[in-house]
Parts: structure tokens; sequence; C-alpha cells
């Protein structure tokens, strides 16, 4: 049984973006709402400056709640 939850758990870290390995310069390391959002440059993964993110202003939570949210900007 240990066994089996040992290799579940290597699957996933393998399957999970944690354990991508460095990409060429300029690859699409993370993307959210159809837009690249970060990018590879020399092994680390940085903000990708096309993308335009504003802050979108409070919006009412469900309750008695709010929070501030941004939007992606085409």
């Amino acid at each position: 049984m240990k066994s089996i939850n040992i290799i579940l758990l290597t699957a996933t870290i393998l399957i999970s973006s944690c354990s991508s390995s460095p990409k060429p310069d300029g690859t699409c390391a993370m993307m959210s709402y159809g837009k690249c959002v970060l990018i590879w440059q020399d092994g680390e993964k940085i903000p990708f400056e096309g993308v335009d993110v504003r802050y979108d202003g409070l919006k009412m939570l469900w309750g008695n709640g709010f929070g501030g949210t941004v939007k992606v900007h085409n």
C-alpha cells in the first residue's frame, strides 16, 4: 500500500507543472484566460509584458464580503 502511494505521488508531481524543466527562451510557461502570462527567460519564469492585467474594482462577494478583482484586457 505504501509503494502505491509513493508511485501516485511521484506521478502527480511529474504530471504537474512543478516539475517542468526550463524551456527555450520565449516559450509560454503559464496561460490564463487564453493569454500567456509567464514566459521562460534564462531558465526562469518571468511575467510576460504583452498581457494587460488591470484592477477591475471591488465586487460584492457571495454573502457580506467584498473583494478586489483583476481583468485580462485584450
